[in-house]
């Protein structure tokens, strides 16, 4: 697991330790943050509120990078090689 997380709380400057733990544990406890935070004996409110949060931006803007490309791709695609190139002339008549 690769996120950028504070290295310490920002209020009082407890070390921000048990990240890995934190994330492990989440989904064991049915993404209960209180629950969570209480079995690592997270008590001070200002740590909590750095471990319940935070936001993996890093993640996020990968899979939003990953998500333009598909995209793109899939633009490529279609108006490249999609229906063989040429404008139709729709009035069924002659020119």
């Amino acid at each position: 697991m690769s996120t950028e997380i504070p290295v310490r709380c920002f209020t009082c400057g407890h070390p921000i330790t048990k990240w890995i733990l934190y994330m492990k544990n989440l989904p064991l406890n049915n993404y209960d943050k209180d629950k969570t935070l209480a079995l690592l004996k997270i008590v001070a409110p200002c740590c909590k509120k750095m471990y319940s949060t935070h936001i993996d931006l890093l993640t996020k803007s990968l899979r939003m990078k990953d998500l333009e490309t598909k995209n793109m791709q899939e633009l490529i695609r279609t108006t490249v090689g999609g229906d063989g190139g040429g404008e139709e002339d729709d009035d069924g008549g002659e020119d």
